[in-house]
Parts: C-alpha cells; structure tokens; sequence
C-alpha cells in the first residue's frame, strides 16, 4: 500500500516568494514564508493575498512572536479567502486555540512544547537555516518521536531523496527550503512522495 509523504517548501523573504507562497495555495500545496527576520512587506503580503482567485491550502507564516503584525493583519483577509493559516512560533510562545489558525511550533532541541494548542512540531536540525539545533533534524527526529505522537516536520538539509529516510523515521513530511530548491531545479517542489 502507497501512502502519500508531503513535501512543503520553506521560503525565506527574498524577491517573489510572496508570488510563490501564494501559487503554491492555489495548487492546494503547503509553503510556510518565513517572516521572521524581516524582508516581507506587509502591504505587499496583504494585496496579494487580496487579489489571489484561490486558495485551496493553508497560508503558512513563520514569526518570532504572537505580536507580529501581519498576523493580525493576515487573519480577517485569510478568512475572506476561506483559507486557515498555519503559523510556526517559538516553542515557548504562549498560544490558544484560535479559530482558522493552526498553531505549529519550530523545535531547536529534545523538548517538547506543553501547550496543548501547539498541533504540529517543526524539527529544524543545524543543517537548516536561522535558529535552528546543536544536533541534526534526523536526529531530533528519532528523540522526538519516541516523545510524541504530534506530527512531526522535518525542516534543514533535507530534499526530495532525503524524504524517504524522514518518511520511514515516521516524519509528517518535510519542508525543502527554498535555497535547496533552487540548486536542485525541481519542477514541482512540492509535489508528494509515495512511499510503498
């Protein structure tokens, strides 16, 4: 029996991820822009996500904290769209169940978040870029998932031929980061694996 293996693209703020992330929506696909470290202009986030025709996935937003503005920004014109938004926090972002957002935490470490609220944990191993583990996503993989029965994402070093070891490791899927994406020109980046 085939089961299917999400692969999602992780996009850092350069010139037309916002174009990107939202193309990636209208095909029903995942993509998480990481808004943490600047370089996304709201207003631009905002007006095309106005102007999109569709979205058939969730819009993911990666932040530092609760108090970015674009999420308050984003929520009314998501729920416009009829589109929920996954946002990956800190894991010590203290967070509630909020309608139309699913709350996903990016882990640097072996510890898991108590925050009932937090549905999903991204594993960002020292192979990805911005804050991310001492140890590898591989490796947090293994721990974490004899702690957990939370999908787990693994985010850093990881590609399309990488995404099987995470699929039998029991990873939720995987995100590519988008400077990976580009060096391995891969047509459809986040297209789901099949794994038999």
């Amino acid at each position: 029996m085939k089961k299917e293996f999400p692969i999602a693209a992780w996009l850092a703020p350069l010139p037309g991820a916002v174009a990107t992330w939202l193309g990636l929506s209208a095909r029903g696909e995942l993509a998480v822009l990481d808004c943490r470290y600047g370089g996304v202009s709201q207003e631009e986030v905002l007006k095309r996500v106005r102007a999109s025709a569709s979205l058939k996935s969730a819009l993911g937003v990666a932040v530092t904290s609760l108090n970015d503005p674009l999420l308050d920004a984003l929520r009314p014109v998501a729920r416009e769209k009829e589109a929920s938004i996954v946002v990956v926090v800190p894991a010590d972002e203290p967070v509630e169940k909020t309608e139309g957002v699913r709350w996903w935490a990016q882990i640097h470490n072996d510890q898991l978040p108590e925050n009932d609220a937090i549905e999903a944990l991204v594993l960002a191993g020292h192979e990805g870029g911005g804050q991310v583990a001492e140890s590898t996503s591989f490796m947090l993989l293994q721990k974490l998932r004899k702690k957990t029965d939370r999908p787990l994402w693994v985010r850093g070093g990881v590609g399309p031929a990488a995404a099987s070891a995470c699929a039998a490791g029991d990873a939720s899927g995987v995100f590519v980061d988008d400077g990976l994406l580009s060096l391995i020109h891969i047509s459809e980046p986040t297209r789901p694996l099949y794994i038999s």
